[in-house]
């Protein structure tokens, strides 16, 4: 595995955060069903944007480490749960 840096101008980071079919933000874990909501948000404006296209919670160094919502296929850094 590569190292991967976020600087301020980017890349995004992906965080385990996924948006469910029926439109709830969960935290990803192992089992689905136990999948947290978020009870913390720090979207930036107007995200998140793209219910039915963006479904996977990213972070933009370039905006202040707000959250958006992207393509989950797309590449990035990522951040996970120790």
């Amino acid at each position: 595995m590569r190292p991967c840096y976020a600087t301020e101008n980017g890349p995004y980071i992906w965080t385990g955060g996924r948006q469910t079919k029926s439109g709830k933000w969960v935290w990803k874990t192992k089992d689905p069903k136990k999948s947290p909501a978020l009870t913390y948000k720090h979207w930036y404006n107007g995200e998140p944007n793209k219910p039915n296209q963006e479904k996977c919670l990213n972070i933009w160094p370039k905006y202040g480490y707000k959250w958006g919502d992207a393509k989950c296929e797309l590449k990035a850094c990522f951040v996970c749960e120790k």
